[in-house]
C-alpha cells in the first residue's frame, strides 16, 4: 500500500513538473514570437515611413519644377497646397520613424529631419518671386537648390534605411540565439 502511494506521488510529480515546463515552454515561445513579431512590424514600418518621405521629396520636387515652369500663375494656390501637404506628411513620418527608433539612429534621424527641414526652406522664396524673376531665375534654383537638397535627402535616407537592416539583422540574431537558447 505504502509502494503504491509512493508511485502515485512520484508520478504526480512527473506529471506535474511536465506540465510546469510545458506551461513555461509555451510562454517563452510566446515572448519569442511576440519579440518577431514586435521587430518585423517596426522594421515594415520604419520602411514605410522612410518611402513616404523619399516619395514626398520626389513629389514635391516635380511640384516646385511645373509650378517655377507654369508662366500663367492660375495654379500658383493649388502648387502652395499641395507642396503644404506634402510638408505635413513628411513631418509626420520623421515623427513615426523617431518613434519607432529604439536609439541607434537618433543621430542619423536628427540629421534627416535637419536636412529635411533645410529642403523644405530652400523652396520658400520661390513663392516670393514675380513672373519675371520666375521665368530669369528658375533653372538656376532648379539645380543649385532643388537638386542639391533632394540629392541630400535621398542620400540620407539611405544611410537610416541601411542603419535600419543591420539593425533588424542584429535584433534577428538576438532572436535567433534566444530559440537556441530556448530549444536548449
Amino acid at each position: 500500500m505504502r509502494s503504491w502511494l509512493m508511485l502515485t506521488l512520484a508520478f504526480g510529480s512527473l506529471i506535474g513538473l511536465i506540465c510546469f515546463f510545458g506551461v513555461a515552454t509555451l510562454h517563452r515561445a510566446k515572448g519569442v514570437y511576440a519579440k518577431l513579431s514586435e521587430l518585423n512590424q517596426n522594421y515594415r514600418h520604419s520602411e514605410a515611413a522612410l518611402e513616404e518621405i523619399r516619395a514626398g521629396i520626389h513629389v514635391s520636387s516635380m511640384l516646385v519644377r511645373d509650378y517655377l515652369l507654369d508662366p500663367s500663375g492660375l495654379r500658383d494656390v493649388y502648387y502652395r497646397g499641395e507642396l503644404h501637404g506634402l510638408y505635413d506628411q513628411t513631418e509626420k513620418e520623421l515623427d513615426e520613424l523617431s518613434k519607432l527608433d529604439n536609439g541607434d539612429n537618433q543621430s542619423h534621424l536628427d540629421t534627416l529631419r535637419k536636412e529635411v527641414n533645410r529642403y523644405w526652406q530652400s523652396l520658400n522664396p520661390v513663392f516670393e518671386w514675380t513672373p519675371k524673376q520666375k521665368l530669369a531665375l528658375s533653372y538656376q534654383f532648379l539645380h543649385q537648390e532643388v537638386m542639391q537638397h533632394t540629392t541630400a535627402v535621398l542620400e540620407l535616407t539611405k544611410e537610416v534605411h541601411a542603419l535600419n537592416e543591420a539593425s533588424f539583422r542584429a535584433q534577428q540574431a538576438d532572436i535567433a540565439e534566444s530559440e537556441r537558447e530556448f530549444k536548449q
